[in-house]
């Protein structure tokens, strides 16, 4: 606890625009209470010890730090965390790219970006380093024509498709007009191929001319992955 407060002292001291509330759950209970409705605070983290950090005019930018993740075990040592911690969460909440997101398609065969009982056709492990280090991951489906990718996404995430898909495939338009756009080209990483055919070869996925277009060669007798 000293550390923390020292800590978040010596960041008040350093900037006006950073100011540090310290508020004791056993004598300030009510205005904690009413501090989590206001800021939403999950019903998960109203049981805990921990650091809320608020970032804008509006609090509409609010991050929740356990006091367990504070502490590490190194051995037989503990080591304060809660700098590195706090600095990753402030750095977050500030970066107008934290909205944005990483998605993995779905709906075709591509590994499935939660854990399920075969971890093999899961992306799970991926998605939570990603997650881990405060990226927003979301599945993308195309169920209908007209379907495009989300403004929000920095990067779309094939991995693993399982059947071939027509050119005039809802997924595969989408995609290329993803990588078109005029203002902000897309990003598209693609893990290929995935699967055998019914003469036991190599399928195709169907994204191979998209790939061409971009200068990326696909080995028919390989897996490889693409920007």
């Amino acid at each position: 606890y000293a550390d923390c407060r020292g800590l978040l002292t010596q960041c008040e001291d350093h900037s006006k625009n950073f100011k540090a509330s310290f508020l004791s759950p056993g004598f300030d209970d009510i205005r904690i209470a009413t501090l989590m409705d206001r800021l939403k605070v999950t019903q998960g983290d109203r049981d805990q010890f921990g650091m809320l950090a608020v970032v804008g005019e509006n609090e509409d930018a609010t991050a929740f730090i356990r006091a367990v993740e504070l502490i590490d075990v190194a051995g037989r040592s503990l080591v304060f965390q809660g700098e590195n911690k706090l600095l990753t969460e402030l750095m977050y909440l500030t970066d107008a790219r934290a909205k944005e997101k990483v998605y993995f398609t779905q709906g075709h065969g591509e590994l499935l970006i939660e854990a399920g009982q075969d971890r093999e056709k899961s992306a799970s492990i991926v998605v939570q380093f990603l997650r881990d280090r405060k990226m927003n991951v979301e599945p993308l489906t195309f169920e209908e024509a007209g379907a495009k990718v989300p403004e929000d996404a920095s990067v779309v995430v094939v991995a693993g498709l399982r059947r071939t898909l027509a050119q005039d495939d809802p997924m595969v338009v989408a995609l290329r007009e993803y990588l078109r756009r005029p203002n902000r080209p897309g990003k598209l990483l693609v893990c290929l191929p995935a699967f055998r055919n019914p003469q036991g070869r190599v399928g195709l996925s169907g994204l191979e001319s998209m790939m061409t277009d971009y200068g990326v060669e696909v080995d028919a007798n390989h897996r490889v992955m693409a920007w």
